[in-house]
């Protein structure tokens, strides 16, 4: 398997997948600098995918996230019927 520069396999799809309700509650908590964490770590070299569970996701956090990261959040609460 070659690889390339940053040490990932030419035939590999970085990625990252989140899942969460969108509220922090353990280890860093301050939503601003998890943001500015996850920028940090991915710089444009890894995608991230946020998958938000739950009727009290903070959208508005995961879109910010996406936003600021060129990435893609979905809710499954809207999406996964009850």
């Amino acid at each position: 398997m070659d690889a390339t520069s940053n040490g990932y396999s030419t035939d590999a799809y970085p990625m990252v997948i989140m899942l969460t309700d969108g509220q922090p509650t353990m280890g860093v908590t301050n939503l601003d600098q998890i943001r500015s964490n996850i920028r940090q770590k991915i710089q444009g070299d890894i995608s991230l995918f946020t998958l938000g569970f739950g009727d009290d996701v903070d959208g508005r956090f995961l879109e910010q996230m996406a936003l600021e990261n060129q990435v893609s959040r979905t809710n499954l609460s809207q999406v996964i019927p009850r």
